[in-house]
């Protein structure tokens, strides 16, 4: 069975769970990187966390983790799931952080509040799987006047995991 990293251990995907009283649930307050291999090597993981820590920083999510040590759970992620892949299986990074727990609960916690940090690996086929079609003929679609959430208001540079718009505009 395939492990996900979650906060410093991994578990299988099944058990891979976040509190009720996360950020990431209460608000969406998330920020992600997700990442694919080609020939089993990951494609430009560094500029993709360096991103993310760029992401991080301007939510202001106090991580201890450095950018090294995630790259190194990353890699350990790839290294313990690649049993569970196929011969020619790609490996789908999905990297996400939140501030962990409200402060509001820290008393469920015993007052220790951390950022969440949960890393998953999973086949990249299960993404790409039937969308060959989509590329042939194509789909239709409709341009908002308003595509994203106003710059002002978040930089668009931020890959958060507030996706309500996308879900609205579908």
């Amino acid at each position: 069975m395939r492990l996900v990293y979650v906060n410093g251990k991994f578990v299988p995907e099944t058990e891979a769970k976040i509190s009720i009283y996360d950020s990431a649930l209460m608000f969406g307050d998330m920020v992600f990187e997700m990442t694919r291999s080609f020939n089993k090597k990951q494609f430009k993981l560094r500029e993709h966390l360096q991103r993310l820590y760029a992401s991080i920083n301007y939510v202001h999510i106090p991580l201890k983790m450095s950018l090294e040590e995630m790259e190194s759970v990353c890699f350990e992620t790839i290294e313990k799931n690649e049993p569970f892949f196929d011969e020619h299986d790609e490996h789908r990074l999905m990297i996400n952080v939140s501030r962990g727990p409200l402060s509001i609960y820290s008393e469920v916690f015993n007052g220790k509040l951390e950022p969440t940090v949960i890393i998953s690996d999973f086949p990249l086929k299960w993404t790409v799987m039937g969308m060959g079609r989509l590329f042939d003929v194509g789909i239709n679609a409709v341009i908002p006047n308003q595509r994203a959430v106003p710059a002002e208001l978040i930089d668009p540079k931020v890959k958060n995991r507030s996706r309500f718009h996308y879900m609205m505009a579908n």
